[in-house]
C-alpha cells in the first residue's frame, strides 16, 4: 500500500478475523483515493461485515472508515456499492461524521426499505473498534435506514431515533424491516 491511504486492515482483524474478500472500485473512486478498498470479513455465521480502507487519507482533518452489516450474502456488490457512495462523498462534497445520514437514492438492495443510512457508533462492538490509535481514524457503523426513518432524525435527532430502535428491537440486519418511525410504532 502507498503511502495515500490509511491502512485499516490489521485495526478490523483485530476485531473480525481475517480479510475474506478484497473489493476494488473504478476510476472515478480512485482519482480521490487511489488505495480504496472494500475489505469483506466473516465474523461469524449471521453476517458479513464489509469495511472501508482507504476513505481516510493522510492531512484529513476527521480521519473517518465505515463498516456495513449485511446478512445478505448475494448482496456483496450492493453493499460494497453503498460504502463506495459514502467514500466518494466524503472525499468529493462534503466530511461525512457521527449521526450524518446518507441518502442511497434507492432501496440498497432490490425490495428493500432502507434506502438511507445513519453514521453511528459501533455499538455492538464497542469503542475499541471506534478509534485507530496509530494514526488516529475513527470507524463508524452504516446502519441503513428507511426514508421516513431519516426524516424522524431529522425532526427529532439522532438520539431520538437509536431509541426508537432500542424500544422495538429493530432489527439492524434485516433490510427490509418495517420504520421504526412509522405511525403503527409507539
Amino acid at each position: 500500500m502507498n503511502s495515500t491511504a490509511t491502512p485499516m486492515e490489521p485495526h478490523y482483524t483485530a476485531h473480525w478475523g481475517p480479510v475474506q474478500r478484497v473489493l476494488r472500485f473504478g476510476p472515478r473512486i480512485e482519482r480521490l483515493s487511489p488505495e480504496f478498498r472494500v475489505l469483506v470479513f466473516a465474523p461469524g455465521s449471521k453476517y458479513l461485515v464489509y469495511a472501508t480502507d482507504g476513505m481516510s487519507l493522510p492531512g484529513t482533518a476527521d480521519r473517518l472508515e465505515l463498516f456495513l452489516l449485511s446478512s445478505y450474502p448475494d448482496a456483496e456488490h450492493e453493499a460494497a456499492e453503498v460504502l463506495a457512495f459514502a467514500a466518494f462523498f466524503h472525499l468529493s462534497e462534503a466530511i461525512l461524521g457521527e449521526g450524518h445520514t446518507v441518502n442511497i437514492g434507492r432501496p440498497i438492495i432490490s425490495g428493500a426499505s432502507c434506502s438511507c443510512a445513519l453514521l453511528s457508533l459501533p455499538y455492538l462492538h464497542g469503542p475499541k473498534l471506534e478509534w485507530q490509535d496509530s494514526p488516529r481514524v475513527r470507524c463508524l457503523w452504516m446502519i441503513p435506514i428507511t426514508v421516513a426513518e431519516r426524516q424522524f432524525k431529522m425532526e427529532h435527532g439522532q438520539e431520538a431515533l437509536e431509541s426508537r430502535f432500542e424500544e422495538v428491537e429493530f432489527n439492524y440486519l434485516n433490510w427490509f424491516r418495517e420504520s421504526v418511525a412509522e405511525p403503527s410504532h409507539p
